[in-house]
């Protein structure tokens, strides 16, 4: 059932042209493109007990085989400690990292793991690799940077559950899931873009409920019941990572 859950969206960002952050900037006219830092998909993420200026997201700080200066700027303010690459395996990391200082010099002082997750979040190896990207943000002193290629679909599973795990309300993480798509053009709340990226949220909540409604009550419990089934973390590991989120203990 997870595994269907975002199946409109996942894999499609060169197929959907509303998803590729190159096509809506450059099709929409000067007065309306979104500001930069939008582009970039960069941004806090802080509600529930997470704390703040302590988790980021973006897409992917390399692009076409260049630097993104502002995902690098925005890095460097907020000064981002270790990063999780869902997209990439250790040898394209390597070669990335080369072409970007603060990149690179975070890579070697093994402060990124690249964690190359498929698509299919009910897969062992996703599951395999959401375990390893835990134990990375436990063992890891912050701020915490989360991205894949475009940061939507394994970035949003991805924090989704951090922003579960600690407590946020289904309102608070649709407004991160949405901000995605911010300033999209044609993505006004009554469109069927906005309408079709929103029901991959709630369709994704169904599913982590056991295919049930998605307004849950208990987020933190149902995050919990998902990571410590699926990617077979213990008690004491959702300890630490919520006194790590939360910034008492890092």
């Amino acid at each position: 059932m997870l595994a269907n859950a975002f199946i409109e969206g996942i894999g499609n960002t060169g197929k959907s042209p509303h998803r590729n952050n190159q096509w809506f900037t450059k099709n929409m006219d000067d007065s309306k493109k979104p500001d930069k830092i939008t582009s970039a998909n960069f941004r806090e993420v802080c509600m529930g007990g997470i704390a703040p200026k302590w988790l980021y997201r973006s897409s992917h700080p390399i692009s076409c085989g260049k630097q993104d200066f502002i995902i690098a700027e925005a890095a460097e303010t907020a000064k981002i400690a270790a990063v999780l690459n869902l997209a990439d395996d250790e040898r394209r990391l390597k070669q990335k990292a080369d072409l970007v200082p603060w990149y690179n010099k975070l890579f070697q002082e093994r402060c990124i793991t690249a964690l190359n997750m498929g698509f299919d979040f009910s897969s062992d190896q996703f599951c395999g690799k959401l375990k390893e990207g835990i134990k990375f943000i436990i063992n890891h002193k912050g701020p915490y940077l989360i991205h894949c290629l475009q940061g939507i679909d394994r970035t949003g599973f991805f924090v989704m559950l951090l922003e579960m795990l600690m407590g946020a309300d289904k309102d608070e993480m649709a407004g991160d899931y949405m901000a995605s798509f911010l300033d999209r053009p044609g993505f006004e709340k009554k469109s069927v873009y906005y309408k079709r990226e929103y029901s991959h949220f709630i369709n994704v909540l169904r599913a982590l409920n056991g295919g049930k409604s998605a307004a849950i009550k208990n987020m933190s419990g149902i995050a919990e019941k998902y990571i410590s089934e699926n990617a077979g973390l213990i008690r004491s590991d959702l300890d630490r990572l919520k006194l790590t989120l939360s910034r008492r203990q890092n």
